[in-house]
């Protein structure tokens, strides 16, 4: 007869007690939780990558932190307002930074191959030549374009014996090219002329150019000057003319009529349109490409704190 078992009696748990997991609360991503000295991961615009940084300092007009990206030098250090803060802010912990670094180290090496590619590319073109486009008819041809019949100057000489080369007594010797006339009647309008090899002085001022725009090095022009206080300017002056609010008047530049049939009023209109234009269109329409991302992600951020809102 098999054994058979007893439930076990109702008290004999009744003496361990069931210690609870303490629940670890996660801190908020918000100004109140960060700190002036703080180690922190923030997010760098241009880049869209995060970057340890230190707060070394809080402003309260407007409230914001002074973020200092860690290895950086001090010019790139940034204002974040209260607002952007969960944004841009992570706690920084030895697993987030290996996040972090292993995304700069992947954004490295694609920007590697882009580069490469574009050495490339580049080292193509210049081997090869670019041609330099001609007009069928204008009677100019130029060795190495697509109108001409040879690119490379004839060998006179005949092979001899496996390994040399002797001149031909029956050929006649080359004569020197004739300099060709710049006469700039005979030129036609259309013709293109193409810098193969650029003097350096120009590569240096257009590298240089690239490097600052790229990079963020332009000089920063006074903000005083804006489109929205000239045209303050403009409409003040218009309306202290109250004389002429409903006058016909016209607008004249070296004795050049620009615009007739107009009034005060329909000029302050007009003024406004520009002001709109400006802020609205061209001040995404005229930036460089580092800087519409830079913009694009502003819209982005405020879109999203529309919805939280």
């Amino acid at each position: 007869m098999a054994p058979s078992r007893r439930p076990p009696p109702k008290d004999a748990f009744a003496s361990q007690k069931v210690t609870p997991k303490p629940v670890k609360k996660e801190r908020k991503v918000v100004a109140e939780n960060f700190s002036v000295g703080e180690k922190i991961l923030c997010l760098h615009v241009a880049s869209a990558i995060h970057y340890e940084a230190k707060i070394i300092d809080e402003s309260k007009d407007p409230p914001s932190f002074r973020v200092h990206y860690q290895g950086w030098n001090k010019r790139y250090d940034e204002d974040v307002t209260y607002d952007d803060v969960p944004f841009r802010f992570n706690f920084y912990s030895d697993s987030s930074a290996a996040e972090a670094k292993e995304a700069q180290r992947t954004a490295m090496q694609n920007s590697s191959r882009k580069r490469a590619r574009r050495d490339r590319e580049r080292a193509e073109r210049d081997r090869t030549g670019t041609p330099a486009t001609s007009q069928a008819g204008s009677g100019l041809d130029f060795p190495g374009t697509a109108t001409s019949s040879r690119s490379t100057t004839p060998d006179f000489r005949r092979k001899h014996r496996a390994g040399s080369y002797q001149s031909s007594e029956n050929i006649p010797p080359r004569k020197a090219p004739k300099p060709r006339r710049s006469d700039s009647n005979k030129l036609d309008g259309d013709v293109v002329t193409i810098f193969t090899q650029p003097p350096p002085n120009l590569v240096e001022v257009l590298v240089t150019d690239k490097r600052k725009i790229l990079e963020g090095f332009m000089v920063k022009v006074p903000e005083e000057y804006t489109v929205d206080h000239i045209v303050d300017l403009y409409v003040e002056k218009i309306n202290n003319e109250s004389q002429h609010v409903n006058a016909d008047m016209f607008i004249e530049y070296d004795n050049v009529v620009t615009l007739e049939h107009t009034t005060a009023e329909m000029q302050k209109h007009i003024a406004y349109f520009i002001k709109d234009l400006f802020n609205h269109i061209l001040k995404t329409s005229l930036l460089y490409g580092p800087e519409k991302k830079v913009r694009i992600f502003e819209i982005f951020w405020n879109f999203l704190k529309f919805r939280c809102e």
